[in-house]
């Protein structure tokens, strides 16, 4: 059954053309309109074509040519030791770093990644200075906390600006 037939337009016909057939085929087809049991049986064959022919062209058109019978399906199969979750093994861009460079580079420079420990290191050592009571330890505590969420708050906006830069310079994969 080639539902565009059924459906009486063309493949290539516009939304409102598909649209418009199929309205005028349900209001002609529909089995309320008849009460001879005959024509009613015939009328409800008639409706389920219709139907049909609508939904395999609905669903085409919206995955982008292909009808779910017609979709290759790929059957589940575990991982081999191969293979890395996240990604498609024959797909090699799913493997590439954001930066464009080899892999095991980092997008965020060392002094970034280490702000989040100055501020665990800065909250122990200011816990320690107010139990000592050592004003200079308290100093150094601060000074630590402060350098640490000045690096926790401009790491994002670091690791964004070298990002838009591997990628405008052609150098990022995606």
């Amino acid at each position: 059954m080639n539902p565009y037939n059924v459906l009486g337009v063309p493949p290539d016909a516009p939304e409102h053309e598909l649209r418009r057939a199929y309205v005028s085929l349900v209001r002609r087809w529909h089995p309320d309109r008849f009460s001879d049991p005959r024509r009613r049986a015939y009328a409800e064959e008639q409706m389920k074509a219709v139907t049909e022919a609508w939904r395999i062209v609905s669903r085409e058109r919206r995955h982008g040519g292909f009808t779910l019978r017609e979709r290759p399906v790929r059957s589940w199969q575990p991982f081999d030791d191969d293979d890395q979750p996240g990604g498609d093994p024959e797909d090699s861009t799913w493997e590439e770093p954001l930066d464009g460079g080899e892999i095991g580079d980092s997008v965020v420079p060392v002094p970034l990644v280490m702000a989040p420990l100055l501020v665990v290191a800065s909250l122990l050592l200011l816990a320690t200075a107010v139990v000592l009571r050592a004003k200079p330890l308290m100093a150094l505590g601060g000074l630590l906390g402060a350098v640490g969420l000045l690096g926790v708050v401009a790491s994002p906006l670091v690791v964004a600006r070298r990002v838009s830069r591997s990628h405008r310079s052609g150098g990022g994969s995606r």
